[in-house]
């Protein structure tokens, strides 16, 4: 079982880019998204919803282990090189490719894309609160957690760039 497992992970990506994954510094950040996660889950379903301390410890971990998941894909996302974008916006060039340019209207649309898959992502939480199925407390704790895994997982690519 063992030298499955191994053979699996050889060919599971190359040596470098696991090394790179394994032993980057930016492991030295999981515990921002692991801890924010944890405390508002563990004092939404404590205070905001009453379960017991046992329910809200578990929920809590079980909810920041999303954060630690969501960091560990921004992390592989920063292992494929520092200059990964650049590279490619070099050989674009080579080519004679000019890669075009964001425009203020290009930013407003892309920022109203944005928060409308945001919107879509959370839309269950909003249509909850909205509808009295589920608590304040809770709607907004579901979607702060929401928020902090995605930027878990945008964090490590953009922190590997600088």
């Amino acid at each position: 079982m063992l030298r499955s497992l191994m053979k699996n992970l050889a060919e599971f990506g190359d040596r470098e880019r696991r090394r790179a994954f394994l032993h980057t510094r930016l492991w030295l950040w999981v515990p921002v998204p692991v801890v924010a996660i944890f405390v508002t889950m563990f004092l939404m379903r404590r205070l905001g919803e009453g379960w017991t301390l046992r329910e809200s410890l578990v929920g809590a971990a079980l909810a920041s282990l999303l954060g630690l998941f969501g960091f560990a894909i921004g992390v592989w996302a920063a292992a494929s090189g520092p200059n990964f974008g650049q590279r490619r916006l070099r050989e674009a060039e080579a080519r004679g490719v000019e890669m075009p340019r964001l425009t203020w209207a290009g930013r407003i649309r892309a920022v109203v894309l944005l928060v409308a898959a945001f919107g879509a992502i959370c839309i269950s939480q909003i249509s909850g609160m909205i509808e009295g199925e589920i608590t304040l407390w809770a709607g907004f704790g579901w979607i702060f957690v929401k928020l902090v895994v995605i930027a878990a997982c945008f964090f490590p690519a953009w922190a590997g760039r600088k």
